[in-house]
């Protein structure tokens, strides 16, 4: 019998178990090649659109998008009350009437809370003491969840097959629409019903696409009992996944009612311009460790040796972004988003450090999940949140909004420190080689960087040399530390990787 995602996508009522001849490790480095080929066409566009948006809109427009996202962020999070996370982790495909019971779920608690978001919209503005427009931006981004529908069972059936490919390039047609929407609308003067348009758009595009490819039957059913065996997982993650909300908003929720729109615009712009530099890395590894590691969970041996090299590699593409962007980023205010940015220059430094720490936190608690340790993963999420929450209401009264971002940059220590002991308890990490030479070497390259900005720094195109001299000056590091070893490393992954794209290019003939 023959295997192919087509003929596993039309039945998805049915066990599919994937022949031993294809690998998780093989499915798992096709999924990190399609996810990084997806990158490298939404990177640049993404970071084009921010420069664009930054330009042509004020922070205040940033603030109150990052505001009403927020509470958008709350519904979508527990849309599914984790059950769509327990469909992943289940070792046995899920049958059909549980893929019905969790959309039959979805669909009853999305059309309460849109009613209510609907009612809730102007009491929350008022309470907020928030702009006006803050009620239609609320009630526009509430229809994301009826929209979201269409493609969430979809999105877990890929997830569970590993078909990142698939959904490498439906991210990369709804981003780039989502962006362009955005940009041709600002221009237009739309100011933050940009966003808002552009979201829906986006939400509508995946769905659509989502639903085309997984050919899921629509259908309804309840089953009681698989929903109470799902909830003793799911329930655990989504408060999991609540805690980061609580955590990842403290901007809007804080900082908003304490010095208005526009400290949560800085805020939110520093925390997006550091995402753009490493989290993208870091969401991608996550995305797909997720999923691979709940397919080998009943395998031990594998993981602690999978989870070493997932650090290394997220490490030796993050950390000389983040340090070349730390160490130039006042000539990047100047020349690229212009100095109407400049008061997050503060924030950004302490965002970087921020999302330092996320390169380390976000795959542990995805590998805790992925192998049912999830009780601990909400420990240390729900510690990591309140200590967050505690040095912020502090540091606001000492440092103003600033405040914020220095709470996030200490408070990433505690989860990190926890994360690394509870790992190295069940298996041996070399911190040396996954997490320490890849952070020296940036530090090193990070201080030349900043040295040469200094010297030569004088419009956008040496600006963009400097770039370029200072993600050389972080391979030179590492191969002088290494002693040439990172470079037969290189070559090696290299011509594994090209082995079996090779192989699944055969196969598709």
């Amino acid at each position: 019998m023959s295997y192919t995602l087509a003929s596993i996508m039309a039945k998805p009522d049915v066990e599919v178990t994937p022949p031993p001849f294809v690998p998780v490790r093989d499915r798992t480095i096709k999924g990190v090649v399609a996810m990084l080929l997806r990158q490298f066409i939404v990177m640049p566009v993404s970071f084009a659109a921010s420069i664009w948006l930054a330009r042509l809109l004020q922070p205040s427009d940033f603030g109150l998008y990052a505001v009403a996202s927020f509470w958008i962020s709350i519904i979508v999070g527990f849309r599914d009350m984790g059950f769509a996370a327990a469909l992943i982790q289940q070792p046995d495909e899920p049958r059909q009437h549980e893929w019905n019971t969790i959309f039959t779920f979805q669909l009853a608690l999305v059309s309460v809370t849109v009613a209510l978001l609907y009612l809730l919209a102007e009491p929350l503005t008022r309470l907020y003491q928030m702009d006006p427009r803050m009620t239609w931006v609320i009630r526009g981004l509430s229809l994301i969840l009826f929209i979201g529908l269409l493609g969430s069972m979809p999105h877990v059936m890929l997830e569970r097959r590993l078909a990142y490919d698939v959904i490498a390039r439906i991210d990369v047609i709804a981003t780039l629409a989502f962006h362009s929407c955005a940009v041709t609308l600002a221009l237009l003067g739309f100011s933050v019903w940009s966003f808002i348009v552009a979201a829906l758009l986006n939400e509508l595009i995946r769905g659509g696409l989502l639903f085309r490819h997984a050919s899921w039957r629509v259908g309804f059913c309840w089953n009681n009992a698989f929903l109470k065996s799902a909830l003793r997982f799911g329930g655990l993650y989504q408060l999991g996944g609540f805690t980061s909300l609580l955590r990842d908003n403290i901007p809007s929720l804080l900082a908003g009612p304490l010095f208005g729109l526009t400290a949560v615009g800085y805020l939110q712009w520093a925390e997006r311009t550091a995402y753009l530099t490493s989290q993208v890395f870091t969401q991608i590894v996550t995305r797909v460790s997720f999923p691979t590691v709940s397919r080998i969970q009943q395998q031990p041996e594998r993981i602690g040796p999978a989870v070493e090299k997932m650090l290394r590699y997220l490490m030796l593409a993050t950390v000389p972004t983040l340090a070349i962007g730390a160490a130039l980023i006042p000539w990047i205010i100047q020349f690229v988003f212009t100095n109407k940015w400049a008061p997050a220059t503060f924030a950004f430094y302490m965002l970087t450090v921020r999302m330092l720490g996320g390169n380390i936190t976000t795959p542990f608690i995805g590998v805790l999940n992925a192998t049912g340790q999830v009780t601990t993963s909400l420990r240390i999420l729900v510690a990591w949140t309140a200590v967050d929450w505690v040095l912020a209401l502090v540091l606001t009264r000492l440092w103003g909004f600033n405040g914020v971002a220095i709470a996030y940059a200490v408070g990433v220590g505690l989860p990190v420190i926890w994360l690394l002991w509870a790992f190295g308890r069940r298996s041996s990490l070399n911190l040396g080689y996954a997490i320490g030479r890849p952070l020296i070497a940036g530090i090193m390259a990070g201080v030349m960087t900043w040295g040469l900005g200094r010297l030569w720094i004088t419009n956008l195109t040496s600006l963009a040399g400097v770039v370029a001299l200072g993600l050389i000056q972080y391979l030179l590091v590492m191969t002088v530390l290494e002693r040439g070893r990172f470079l037969q490393e290189i070559k090696q992954e290299a011509r594994l990787v090209k082995s079996i794209m090779t192989a699944q290019k055969g196969e598709s003939r």
